[in-house]
């Protein structure tokens, strides 16, 4: 019996968030911050927001070990996050909804707080400073690929049951997100974009404090987090519709927090662009 051929293209951002800003389900429009530059027809989910060989695990000789190991579990959560930006949408369509006092069920809130972890966790840029840390702190004990093994092992331990007293980088990035409130926001109509960083965090570094979170779910919805003593009481839980000045708010987190990509369900127009432009310069 033939064997399924081996993920290649392993995906930091998932195409199952990717897909909430399709109008066919599996293609969008991106735009090149840096070049300026739009693809002129939209381009398959699976072909962006990729490394080859990303989360792959390599034995003393170079060869890949446990091939997929974390490709896979990844592709387990995966449906679930599916299935729970799918409810968050089609429960923001109900007018009743809007005067709910508890509006995301808890394993709905659950789903989002790992999805966000995950989604910090699984950047190149965190495994390529994790291995990096590795090889700076054991120095010759270690090697390219044993420090690259432990980041992987580290950052991303989804492919076994997560134990809470374990020692690892997912965890404690769970904990942030434990004592902050969740507002989903409606725009009337599909304003928004997402970028190849969806994850917008705001706070500080010394000490570790995280005042706000940003994450497009769809182009007319978007999730806000903040901590409880910083949320009106009555709003710990809420869906609400957004105002134009809470639209451009949110675009304007997403397109100067952006790496390089930009992503959307229509082309950018003229106007988009040029603003875009204009908010990077002067972030």
């Amino acid at each position: 019996m033939a064997q399924n051929k081996p993920t290649t293209d392993e995906h930091y951002i998932p195409q199952c968030y990717l897909k909430q800003f399709s109008s066919d389900g599996e293609r969008i429009y991106q735009y090149d911050v840096l070049s300026g530059k739009q693809t002129p027809v939209p381009v398959p989910t699976k072909s962006v927001c990729y490394q080859k060989h990303l989360y792959e695990f390599r034995d003393s000789s170079g060869a890949f070990a446990y091939r997929n190991l974390i490709e896979k579990s990844f592709g387990i959560y995966e449906g679930e996050f599916a299935k729970t930006f799918r409810s968050v949408i089609s429960k923001s369509r109900i007018e009743a909804n809007y005067h709910t006092l508890c509006f995301l069920s808890p394993k709905e809130k659950t789903l989002l707080v790992f999805f966000l972890s995950t989604m910090i966790v699984r950047n190149p840029d965190i495994l390529q400073t994790a291995q990096e840390t590795a090889l700076e702190f054991f120095g010759d004990q270690i090697t390219e690929i044993s420090a690259r093994n432990l980041a992987l092992q580290t950052c991303l331990p989804i492919y076994k049951a997560l134990d809470t007293e374990e020692r690892n980088l997912l965890n404690p990035v769970m904990w942030f997100f434990e004592d902050m409130s969740f507002q989903i926001g409606v725009a009337d109509s599909e304003v928004f974009f997402t970028s190849d960083s969806p994850v917008i965090l705001f706070g500080t570094n010394q000490p570790v404090k995280l005042d706000e979170v940003i994450m497009p779910i769809s182009p007319n919805i978007v999730l806000f987090m903040k901590p409880y003593d910083n949320t009106r009481r009555g709003f710990y839980n809420r869906l609400t519709e957004l105002r134009p000045e809470d639209i451009k708010y949110v675009n304007k987190a997403v397109v100067t927090h952006c790496k390089r990509w930009i992503y959307s369900q229509t082309p950018l127009t003229d106007k988009q662009i040029k603003w875009i432009t204009k908010e990077r310069a002067s972030y």
